[in-house]
């Protein structure tokens, strides 16, 4: 009766050692199968991958995928980070940004070109902490009433953190006006280009105008037609003066560094030749943008008033006005809420903002304006990473009168 017991017990752990194997060989099948597959759905086209937004000692991973087998080459690569080219048309970006490393890294991905990606490569946008928001609230720079398209948001723009923006009814004939965004002394114009191209060196050819404010930030306003801004018959406008909001700047264009924006009604040229390129057109629209002090110094996120949550969205619809000091709540108490990841949130009141058990983090933007006090209670924290700022001012935000001279 032993004997038959031990027999049965052996062919029971027999049965079950043959189930095991038969199972690891069934998972080494699919294992094998799902890699002759295409790869997985995490690799992201040259071409169309996505602008990426990501902590301090996080670690961010990211497939690409070519549109045909073949090799991948990554450039500018940041310091620390690491590309894997897989040799079958896929590779691997893995990164951890170290303190130092905040802000705006691009790096280029690059393929041979095929008909399904032309330019034969992509670049790539990192933006490494919150956003930094402007210390002002702009008007839409474009006369009021006027409705307009986000072509380019913050994120989808190369670089980061400016707007492309396209009037609504543009065309080769249409004269769309564009407006001063804030109160400001005009430090820099030109505006007497007139060909428009694709390639990096073509932003020497740009027509611009740039705003020094009273709150320490400059804008930019470019692609204006040709002499719209200094002509007598036009704007009549010159460096040095004091504007106002509203101020009528020149026309919306499509000279210098500009392509599939608007009409796309003329035929591109290099800024130093007539000679047009039949493959390719211009497009129409306003380039505008806002930095910390000076022309060169660091990028801030516009924010627009009379757009939902200030900040502009790729591919919607708005309607530039002016802003408007009536358009504040009086207060507003904020208690039990985390800001992280994504968040973007802008408070403008009247009087008081009263933030109670507010935590702000990850790579979270929030800005508080108010036109009387701030109170920051012992359960408020902002943390490293993420991106926060208070501020008094007067209800509608916009910079108010000019800089020195």
């Amino acid at each position: 009766m032993l004997g038959l017991r031990n027999r049965t017990m052996l062919a029971w752990v027999r049965m079950n050692a043959v189930s095991a194997l038969l199972a690891i060989l069934l998972v080494a099948i699919l294992l094998s199968a799902a890699m002759a597959d295409d790869p997985p759905p995490f690799f992201e086209e040259i071409g169309s991958i996505t602008p990426k937004r990501m902590a301090l000692n996080n670690t961010l991973t990211f497939g690409v995928k070519a549109d045909e087998p073949g090799s991948i080459i990554a450039s500018d690569l940041p310091n620390g980070g690491t590309f894997t080219d897989h040799g079958d048309g896929t590779g691997t970006f893995e990164w951890i940004p170290r303190t130092g490393q905040e802000g705006i890294t691009r790096i280029t991905f690059t393929t041979s070109p095929t008909l399904k990606n032309l330019f034969g490569g992509q670049q790539v946008n990192i933006m490494v902490s919150g956003f930094p928001l402007s210390h002002g609230i702009y008007r839409p720079g474009y006369e009021s009433g006027q409705d307009f398209i986000c072509s380019q948001d913050h994120l989808t723009h190369t670089p980061m953190l400016k707007l492309d923006l396209v009037s609504v009814g543009y065309g080769p004939t249409a004269m769309k006006e564009i407006r001063a965004s804030a109160d400001g002394r005009i430090r820099t114009i030109v505006d007497n280009n007139n060909n428009c191209c694709d390639t990096t060196n073509c932003a020497q050819c740009n027509n611009f105008v740039w705003l020094e404010h009273a709150n320490g930030e400059w804008t930019k306003y470019t692609h204006f037609r040709e002499n719209t801004v200094t002509d007598p018959d036009t704007a009549n406008l010159g460096e040095g003066a004091c504007i106002t909001s509203g101020t009528f700047l020149g026309y919306e264009g499509d000279v210098g560094h500009t392509s599939g924006s608007g009409s796309q009604n003329r035929f591109q040229q290099n800024c130093d030749t007539l000679v047009a390129d039949t493959t390719k057109k211009c497009g129409i629209h306003l380039h505008f943008e806002v930095r910390m002090n000076s022309t060169t110094s660091g990028l801030r996120l516009p924010l627009l008033c009379n757009v939902p949550g200030f900040v502009a969205v790729k591919d919607q619809l708005y309607t530039a006005q002016a802003c408007d000091a009536n358009a504040c709540s009086s207060s507003v108490a904020l208690n039990g809420i985390t800001y992280d990841e994504d968040d973007i949130k802008v408070f403008q009141v009247d009087d008081t903002i009263r933030a109670d058990t507010v935590i702000v983090e990850g790579t979270a933007s929030v800005a508080f304006f108010a036109g009387n006090k701030i109170k920051l209670k012992p359960g408020f924290i902002a943390r490293t990473n993420s991106y926060f700022h208070a501020m008094i001012n007067e209800c509608n935000g916009s910079p108010i009168g000019c800089p020195e001279p």
